[in-house]
């Protein structure tokens, strides 16, 4: 994933925020420190459009 010239943020099925790359950072700002918060904590009012898993 660090080889990605793109920003890449992964987040659950719960919206938490699992992973990001080196770009994302950079391109952003916020710092890995984010990981394993909630979406909304960081994007307020962020809703992430997830699959449903049946």
């Amino acid at each position: 994933m660090e080889s990605i010239n793109d920003g890449v943020l992964m987040i659950d099925h719960n919206g938490y925020e699992r992973m990001i790359n080196l770009e994302y950072t950079r391109i952003t700002g916020v710092t890995p420190d984010i990981i394993g918060k909630p979406l909304e904590k960081y994007r307020p009012g962020a809703q992430p459009e997830l699959p449903q898993i049946h």
